[in-house]
């Protein structure tokens, strides 16, 4: 069984490769691993209260049953990106010309970044 230090761990390497993607213009990689940095850290969390990790990819749900309401929007973003950044007919008319931006793909990172903060800050590590 995984740990909450290995689930961190594989939260804060999505976020180094959002990062990544993001300085070289794959927007729909970067927001995908920002989505994805999100999830992972917060199933880091709810490992870390001792309770099991809930099989899903809701970052709403999951924010919800942590309790961290001022994380909301931050998850409300970054689920859009969970389905719609990796098909192009998931969600007709999901981004123009069917790519997140430049500035979502920013925006992505920058939720993701402070999701993990706030985790972290609440596991004693």
């Amino acid at each position: 069984m995984a740990s909450f230090q290995d689930w961190l761990a594989f939260a804060e390497d999505d976020l180094k490769n959002a990062n990544i993607l993001k300085d070289q213009k794959s927007t729909s990689g970067a927001c995908f691993h920002a989505q994805q940095a999100a999830e992972k850290s917060l199933k880091a969390l709810i490992l870390s209260k001792g309770e099991e990790v809930p099989r899903v990819h809701n970052l709403g749900f999951l924010l919800e049953k942590l309790y961290l309401p001022e994380l909301k929007s931050a998850g409300e973003f970054l689920e859009t990106f969970y389905i719609e950044a990796r098909y192009p007919d998931a969600t007709p008319g999901t981004f123009a010309e069917k790519l997140p931006s430049e500035e979502e793909a920013e925006k992505a990172v920058e939720c993701a970044t402070k999701i993990i903060n706030l985790v972290k800050s609440r596991i004693k590590l």
